[in-house]
């Protein structure tokens, strides 16, 4: 099962990925979905519970709501023994717990909460022995943050990594890579005219094209060039160093979008169906593109219903569904080829920055190497290629010492490119052995971008080839219903957000409150 839960804050998402755990122990006490693991309420069955519990992995964030979850988990169970021993009858799991592991007290405003799918059953022997393996062996309870699990991943294989098994992990990006570039100046210092140039080049860029003030751009120079490899550790592809290539590209993009527009201009001559004044504009400087200088060309013209809308009203009547076609392909190119001019002409202008820290990276391995430090945001390629390697997960797996086959995880709309493309050799082994992955989120609630947050993979990933050719019917599970606020609070934000939903709207807004340079 690939499962995508939307959490909206207060809705229990925490609650929710306890109860998910809850319920796959219940199934695994249960023998397991291939029967081979059964009778964790046996008197010496803790070693094989701490085996079967293994096999579900939990990941989150941060190392309080990891612990936070553990809690959960434990106080859960504690209370499925409690409550079964006062009531020996077998009862299912905490369907009628609060997300805080309380006993729901009902209220004026109380909405009951959605019914548990598959939630098992648990006898007070069962609940009990699960409690008592979790505790024998609390290392083995897999719930962890990200960060933690490629940090493992890479220990496990450091050797053929080349990398000191004892190696230290420090996420102060500036201490790590300030050494190199220190090497750098030294040879500009020592005279070196291809590292000055480019020196000159990067302190150019800072003068004419940011808000830089001061009169030395040294430490300016600095944090722009560990920026830069940062992004190649994060990325782990090879930069682009060819300038006149980008130009191309950028040619491209403008050419795209002069045969769309001349398209629907030959046609609008060859018909007699003149566009409006606004529109004749609109496709006048879509015919003259030339270069990446002209983009953007943005217009309201261009995000309209109905091609009706950009002619004079005597013609509106002509406009038919040929004409309509090659207008919303025009409006597509546009804004396609908007986002593509925007990404080449900053590649153009950091070009500079992106050949110095080309300069450096070579070092960053030898660095490594030496100091038995790595970055933190070196981890997630490094895991990757500890798990691509040939048999690479079964052999982490079994380093581990676990059989992964159920994967949570919370908080998944700050999950970067670099940390899923890292994890995703392990969701598609649990889809493959049949097991499940789950994962939670809200992109209202990204606040990791600053280090590769990607809240767009939240529902890019259920609709991914690779995975949808094991699962090809994601579930989709909303928590609707908020258990912090007030009915009133809840009802405010709805009526005010809902209007937002419209993106003309959300547009007109953002206008308002932004200032047209942002």
């Amino acid at each position: 099962m690939l499962e995508k839960i939307k959490a909206s804050a207060g809705s229990g998402k925490t609650y929710t990925l306890t109860q998910r755990f809850l319920q796959l122990l219940a199934e695994l006490s249960a023998g397991g979905q291939d029967g081979t693991c059964s009778g964790i309420c046996r008197k010496s069955s803790h070693r094989a519970g701490s085996k079967v519990f293994s096999e579900i992995l939990a990941m989150t964030f941060t190392n309080k709501a990891a612990a936070e979850m553990k809690i959960r988990v434990i106080e859960a169970l504690k209370k499925l023994v409690l409550e079964a021993l006062a009531r020996p009858a077998c009862f299912q799991t905490p369907a009628n717990l609060a997300p805080g592991g309380r006993q729901r007290q009902a209220s004026l405003f109380d909405e009951p909460p959605p019914p548990s799918e598959n939630s098992g059953t648990f006898g007070a022997a069962e609940a009990s022995a699960w409690l008592e393996a979790i505790l024998k062996r609390y290392d083995s309870l897999n719930i962890r943050t990200i960060d933690s699990l490629l940090a493992m991943l890479v220990r496990i294989s450091a050797i053929s990594l080349g990398i000191p098994p004892d190696f230290e992990i420090s996420f102060d990006d500036a201490a790590y890579l300030d050494p190199l570039y220190d090497e750098l100046q030294d040879r500009a210092a020592a005279g070196e005219p291809e590292i000055c140039e480019l020196l000159e080049e990067c302190a150019a860029y800072l003068i004419y094209h940011t808000q830089f003030q001061g009169f030395t751009p040294r430490e300016r120079l600095r944090a722009h060039i560990r920026e830069v490899l940062s992004k190649f550790q994060d990325s782990g592809a090879e930069p682009c160093l060819d300038g006149d290539l980008i130009f191309a590209r950028l040619a491209g993009a403008a050419t795209a979008v002069r045969e769309s527009a001349l398209k629907l201009d030959l046609l609008l001559n060859e018909l007699s169906v003149p566009p409006n004044a606004n529109f004749k504009k609109l496709l006048e400087k879509s015919l003259n593109l030339q270069s990446g200088r002209d983009f953007p060309i943005i217009s309201k013209l261009a995000q309209k219903n109905s091609f009706t809308e950009c002619v004079t009203k005597s013609v509106s009547a002509k406009v038919t569904g040929e004409k309509e076609t090659l207008y919303f392909k025009l409006c597509a190119e546009l804004e396609l080829q908007n986002k593509r001019a925007q990404i080449y002409s900053s590649a153009l202008t950091l070009q500079p920055f992106v050949k110095a820290a080309a300069l450096l990276r070579p070092g960053l391995d030898e660095l490594r190497s030496k100091s038995g430090v790595i970055t933190g945001s070196m981890l997630p390629n490094l895991a990757r290629e500890v798990l691509n390697f040939e048999s690479g997960v079964s052999e982490a797996c079994c380093r581990m010492g676990s059989q992964l086959t159920h994967m949570l995880i919370d908080e998944f709309q700050d999950t970067s490119y670099a940390q899923w493309e890292a994890i995703e050799p392990l969701v598609v082994e649990c889809l493959s052995r049949g097991g499940s992955v789950r994962y939670v989120g809200d992109v209202k609630q990204a606040i990791y971008s600053w280090r590769g947050g990607d809240s767009t993979l939240f529902d890019q990933v259920s609709e991914l080839p690779e995975l949808l050719a094991i699962e090809p019917e994601p579930v989709f599970t909303p928590l609707e219903f908020n258990w912090r606020s007030l009915p009133v609070v809840v009802s405010h934000n709805n009526e005010f957000f809902s209007r937002l939903e419209e993106r003309a709207t959300a547009l007109q807004v953002a206008l308002k409150l932004l200032p047209r340079d942002y």
